[in-house]
């Protein structure tokens, strides 16, 4: 009781209302950031941050039944404006708020839906709560702390009876649906790891053990020469993938003195038989071209 009357003291209560303005994520239903679960938990921690301030011992439950406890008071105050406004009454006669807290919490006004109404203390509870646990809930909380506003909060949910069959229904959907997402992503899980099972227990063969060997020799060699053999290993598969390579394919050193081949194209496999003399010796750089033994 004691920390009932600090929490609604006029000085810290005019505090924590400001505070919770400032965090729409906890009060304006219809916008993006309300769905945010994660901003929302953050939002409610620092919230309790700031009561402790004031009461050493509270925890997110109570900070939770205060703003439940508040936000009812003020609803039924704006249900009598605007029943009285419905009712065509005279500026004389309409009604005047007696919550002094009315004016600070004006800004949840227009996110108020009474018919959509439910306690923010059922947020960490199971979906499809039924209403019968929802009412036992209500009269512990009243006989934890049996003071007006709790007795508010029972008012306004007995108002919203109605509501909460509809609400109910609504809830039995989305568990549905949500297990429904639930299985399929449980089921897509098993296939992707079906599939990298297979790809891991697929039993290697003797190209398998081919490719760790040249992979382990090119690391050995220098940068300037794992080039070289890389060019020449994709010119051998090349031929080999288009069924043109013969045994009379090799790979030749050669090394041409200035002169005797200038013209020719050493370089293509496609190229006429040379009519050069046999290969010498230069000291020009040497190049390995991979040629069929009869063009050379």
């Amino acid at each position: 009781m004691a920390d009932s009357k600090s929490f609604m003291s006029p000085d810290f209560l005019t505090k924590f209302i400001y505070e919770y303005r400032d965090l729409p994520c906890l009060w304006k239903v219809r916008s993006g950031e309300y769905s945010n679960k994660l901003q929302r938990r953050g939002a409610w921690e620092h919230l309790v941050r700031i009561t402790r301030e004031k009461i050493p011992n509270a925890d997110l439950n109570f900070v939770k039944k205060k703003v439940d406890s508040i936000r009812a008071s003020f609803r039924k105050e704006l249900r009598k404006i605007r029943d009285n406004t419905r009712s065509g009454a005279s500026a004389d006669g309409m009604y005047t708020p007696t919550l002094w807290y009315f004016e600070l919490l004006k800004f949840t006004a227009e996110h108020e839906q009474p018919a959509h109404t439910k306690s923010i203390l059922d947020e960490n509870k199971e979906i499809a709560l039924d209403k019968t646990f929802e009412e036992k809930f209500c009269m512990v909380e009243m006989q934890a702390e049996p003071n007006e506003d709790v007795n508010n909060v029972q008012n306004e949910l007995t108002l919203n009876t109605e509501s909460h069959s509809s609400s109910l229904k609504r809830r039995k959907i989305s568990k549905k649906r949500a297990r429904i997402e639930a299985e399929e992503g449980l089921r897509q899980r098993k296939e992707i790891l079906g599939k990298a099972s297979a790809v891991l227990n697929k039993p290697e063969d003797e190209y398998d053990d081919l490719g760790k060997t040249y992979a382990a020799k090119l690391r050995r060699m220098p940068a300037a020469q794992r080039d070289i053999a890389d060019k020449l290993i994709v010119d051998v598969l090349y031929k080999g993938l288009q069924n043109t390579l013969t045994t009379s394919y090799f790979i030749s050193e050669f090394g041409f003195p200035m002169g005797s081949c200038q013209g020719r194209d050493v370089t293509s496999l496609h190229t006429t038989k040379s009519n050069c003399s046999t290969p010498v010796t230069s000291s020009s750089p040497k190049e390995y071209k991979f040629q069929p033994d009869e063009y050379v």
